[in-house]
């Protein structure tokens, strides 16, 4: 009787965690296999506030510090981040130093860049991550709160630019550019809008618009392109469009910050601008 209550009473110690792939799986995560290669993971996990919903992005990258006596040392490279919806262009990254601050506290070797040691992790690093991040990633979690802050922040950025784009750029495009009545919408994905208009007989290229819009903010790049089967050729129209930014001139610029992109209110302006430059492009 005592061998059996001696038995029940043995505590089981749940194994230690001694992978990247164990840690991120026991938090919830999943692994992105399409996004990830060999050197680069990448894992996710739904992420929902009041304002949105997205994903939070758990990578671990491999790195190599060879020093001077010549033995290759393997290191992990640790991030989090936090992306709106399932969109790869709508990410931000959890400020470094923030996240360094937190894990500093674990006593992990790293090296001066905070990189984790392959070797240390495995011999009880992985588990003293997880114990953490279990714990920081819960929604009243230091890194919780901040991931929930940054989420709803690109869900208001992201809600403003579609307002802009639906009130103010396309009607203001259609009346000032007739000429380019072709459109293709990627700010689902990607926050850009292709304006092209009609190839002329004998061309294979036809001249493209590029609005980029992000926080406040639109670029606007002219170039030519390909267009196959009613898309732009991205590939042909960054790498050989001669592309050319429309940028805000010094008289709205801060000169000691220039920038090359304009703000929602500028709208009127840049169209101006866009303006004479196709002007003195039709003319050549």
């Amino acid at each position: 009787m005592s061998e059996l209550t001696t038995s029940q009473e043995t505590e089981v110690n749940p194994p230690q965690i001694k992978t990247q792939k164990e840690l991120a799986f026991s938090l919830g995560f999943r692994f992105e296999e399409e996004q990830s290669d060999t050197r680069f993971k990448i894992y996710t996990k739904p992420l929902k506030t009041q304002q949105g919903e997205g994903l939070l992005v758990l990578t671990f990258d491999t790195v190599y510090n060879r020093p001077l006596s010549g033995k290759k040392y393997q290191y992990e490279r640790f991030g989090l981040a936090v992306r709106l919806g399932n969109s790869p262009s709508w990410e931000t990254k959890i400020p470094r130093p923030t996240l360094s601050k937190a894990l500093s506290e674990l006593a992990i070797q790293a090296n001066e860049f905070g990189d984790f040691s392959k070797q240390a992790l495995r011999a009880g690093g992985y588990q003293k991550l997880h114990d953490f991040l279990a714990s920081a990633l819960e929604s009243s979690g230091t890194l919780g709160k901040t991931s929930g802050r940054l989420l709803e922040k690109m869900a208001v950025e992201y809600n403003q630019g579609v307002e802009f784009i639906e009130k103010q750029l396309l009607p203001a495009v259609k009346e000032k550019l007739p000429e380019y009545p072709f459109c293709e919408n990627k700010y689902s994905t990607e926050k850009e809008l292709f304006f092209w208009r009609q190839k002329k007989k004998g061309y294979k290229t036809t001249s493209v618009i590029l609005f980029r819009v992000g926080p406040n903010r639109v670029l606007i790049e002219v170039g030519r392109s390909r267009i196959r089967e009613g898309h732009v050729d991205m590939h042909y129209f960054y790498s050989r469009g001669g592309r050319m930014t429309i940028a805000p001139p010094d008289k709205v610029q801060d000169l000691h910050n220039p920038r090359s992109s304009w703000t929602f209110n500028e709208l009127e302006l840049a169209l101006d601008d866009l303006e004479k430059y196709l002007e003195t492009q039709s003319a050549k």
